[in-house]
């Protein structure tokens, strides 16, 4: 008499193994695909400080250029070192909201810091901070008129 051992299946060690294995690779990509998108939105947040920013600064600079003032009178258009007014716009930084707002209307948010200061009596310096550390600036230069 011989004796057959069917030897088609998975024994319950070999099954656990592969439960172990797969329950492994797929906590890996999990990890993986939330790393992913965490650093996307890190990475949108930071792109979207830099326009907020730029776009600020930009308009303040055409504002600032469009200007027919005396370089003898930038202390009027400081009110303090947060505020510009210039060409009937006033620029203004909110602490509360940490926005930076045009005619009470947000123009850039993430803004810890907005300072102005007079450049030697031939210009301002526009300096602002967000809320993630990073510093933008721009000088703009006025000449005096004929």
């Amino acid at each position: 008499m011989s004796i057959r051992h069917n030897q088609k299946g998975l024994t319950l060690v070999e099954l656990l193994a592969a439960i172990v294995i797969t329950t492994i690779i797929v906590l890996f990509l999990y990890n993986l695909i939330t790393l992913g998108l965490n650093q996307n939105n890190l990475q949108s947040q930071k792109n979207n400080d830099i326009k907020d920013a730029s776009y600020a600064l930009k308009l303040m600079t055409e504002d600032l250029r469009k200007t027919s003032l005396d370089v003898q009178k930038i202390d009027e258009i400081i009110e303090e070192s947060s505020t510009l007014k210039v060409n009937n716009n006033t620029y203004s930084h909110n602490e509360n909201t940490q926005t930076l707002e045009l005619n009470n209307v947000t123009i850039a948010r993430q803004i810890k810091n907005f300072n102005i200061f007079n450049v030697s009596s031939v210009g301002v310096k526009l300096s602002i901070e967000t809320t993630n550390g990073k510093k933008y600036s721009a000088v703009i230069m006025l000449r005096e008129g004929d």
